[in-house]
């Protein structure tokens, strides 16, 4: 694989948790929603969150308060709570000493994958940053988003590898040509991946499998 791209949420920064909690609470104590599934919504963004529900539960609720209570704590996740997940330093050192491009490609707003990129100084480690807010077409599972940051490479979305960890995510990787690892941490909320080219349940065996497929040493593609 000519280059690696990393999904934000639940890959390289341990948002997921905090946003499971949060987005939990909104949908049972503000509009009564006590059976969504939470995982459904991870790799959404709000827009597409809410005609999920329009679609799965009926929901009504006014969309401008839906967004307000969905989306008011979840800046100051990024701003103050999440870090770094374990291996991703390594990761990207490793695709650095091998002049491997690296890109991120998220579902989350622009505002938000820049509060990440800066908090953790990443800005260097990027060739391509795509957010839900850099592309014309619909976000994950859509797969314009990864044709996009490959096209921002000059590569083709089949010579790319894509980490991510939603179904939404892994969705749009392999609908786009992406090679896709599926991360489903064994430690970590139930996450939908097995859609993916493979699957790695921990830090060490994302870092392993992302250097052998790197090396042209791909698993069998499901």
């Amino acid at each position: 694989m000519d280059a690696v791209l990393f999904d934000m949420d639940g890959v390289l920064v341990d948002s997921v948790t905090h946003k499971y909690e949060h987005w939990e609470r909104v949908l049972w104590d503000e509009f009564d929603l006590t059976t969504v599934d939470i995982e459904a919504l991870i790799g959404l963004n709000t827009h597409d969150k809410y005609e999920y529900l329009v679609d799965t539960h009926g929901f009504e609720a006014d969309r401008r308060r839906f967004a307000r209570l969905l989306n008011e704590d979840v800046d100051r996740v990024y701003e103050e709570a999440v870090e770094l997940l374990p291996g991703v330093e390594m990761s990207f050192e490793w695709l650095a000493n091998r002049s491997v491009p690296i890109g991120l490609v998220s579902a989350a707003s622009r505002p938000r994958v820049d509060t990440v990129v800066d908090r953790f100084d990443l800005d260097d480690c990027f060739e391509t940053v795509v957010s839900a807010d850099d592309i014309d077409g619909d976000s994950k599972p859509d797969p314009a988003i990864y044709c996009h940051a490959a096209a921002e490479l000059g590569m083709d979305p089949a010579d790319c590898l894509a980490i991510e960890d939603s179904p939404h995510g892994v969705t749009a990787a392999t609908r786009a040509g992406a090679y896709c690892i599926g991360y489903a941490p064994a430690d970590g909320p139930t996450r939908d991946v097995e859609h993916a080219d493979e699957i790695v349940t921990s830090p060490a065996d994302l870092h392993e499998r992302l250097r052998a497929v790197v090396n042209g040493e791909p698993g069998n593609r499901q």
